[in-house]
């Protein structure tokens, strides 16, 4: 019996936390990057979680991901890249960000 209206905020808020370890699915498909085309300047198609594709006005095309340490008592934006496309895949990039989220969750 599914739950009453008025429980349903509860009822959700139970589903999300047992789906926190569950990486969210991709904003960005194999498709879009294979098809990203270069532009007069750099630009980023987001993939979520901070990653990202960077594509170059070469035509070069970079994983990179987006984090936040502290520092000093600041929030300092670090960047790290995982390689190039399309040598580093979509699902391996997406590996490799969890991989880096993880230890970054454990501050090292």
């Amino acid at each position: 019996m599914p739950p009453h209206p008025k429980h349903l905020g509860a009822h959700l808020g139970a589903l999300v936390k047992l789906r926190k370890n569950v990486p969210p699915k991709m904003k960005l498909t194999n498709v879009q990057c294979k098809n990203a085309k270069p532009k007069e300047k750099p630009y980023k198609l987001s993939a979520g979680r901070g990653m990202y594709l960077e594509i170059m006005p070469n035509g070069s095309k970079y994983w990179r991901m987006k984090y936040r340490i502290k520092a000093d008592g600041k929030l300092k934006e670090k960047r790290i890249a995982f390689g190039v496309y399309p040598e580093i895949s979509l699902k391996k990039a997406d590996e490799k960000c969890t991989e880096t989220r993880k230890l970054l969750d454990q501050n090292l």
